[in-house]
């Protein structure tokens, strides 16, 4: 159907139009083999207790997510507060620096997780010790690294971010 729109000559409408005939098309049709061959398919009604489970779950959720934003601009807020919004301009900008250069250390942080769990399974408590201390010695590394090279850059960022008035 796309094809003969398009060669047919019709606009961007057209092509949407079938576009969304062909994907309705194909779903029913989809839907209509999986009715009829997997004898478990369909959809029931949730029971009364699944509802109110799932209604606990995503409150809580939006719950976690209100005090997640809440603890993480908090202090953006009491800055704006205290300060005025330029300087919230000039703490977020160097915040985001931060932020940016921690994500990478927290994936290769957490990426040993996995590895010791095993050893803490087998209770290779030795071992263990021995890679929280190399951890530990990293993270004090990188974090010194990552905030060094933020004060040093925090300058030049800030000025192209927020402008020279500010800083």
């Amino acid at each position: 159907l796309n094809a003969v729109g398009v060669l047919s000559g019709f606009g961007l409408i057209v092509l949407a139009i079938t576009s969304l005939i062909s994907i309705v098309l194909a779903n029913l049709v989809q839907y209509q083999i999986a009715r009829r061959h997997v004898p478990w398919f369909g959809v029931s009604r949730p029971r009364k207790d699944e509802v109110i489970d799932c209604v606990r779950l995503s409150i809580w959720g939006a719950l976690n997510s209100l005090g997640g934003m809440l603890f993480s601009a908090a202090d953006s807020v009491l800055v704006g507060i205290l300060c005025g919004p330029r300087a919230v301009a000039i703490y977020l900008t160097t915040g985001a620096l931060l932020t940016f250069a921690f994500g990478p250390f927290q994936q290769i942080m957490r990426s040993g997780n996995f590895g010791i769990l095993y050893l803490v399974g087998n209770m290779e408590w030795i071992r263990v010790e021995r890679i929280r201390y190399e951890l530990m010695n990293f993270a004090a590394l990188a974090i010194t690294i990552l905030v060094s090279v933020t004060l040093l850059l925090n300058e030049s960022f800030v000025l192209l971010w927020v402008g020279p008035e500010v800083y």
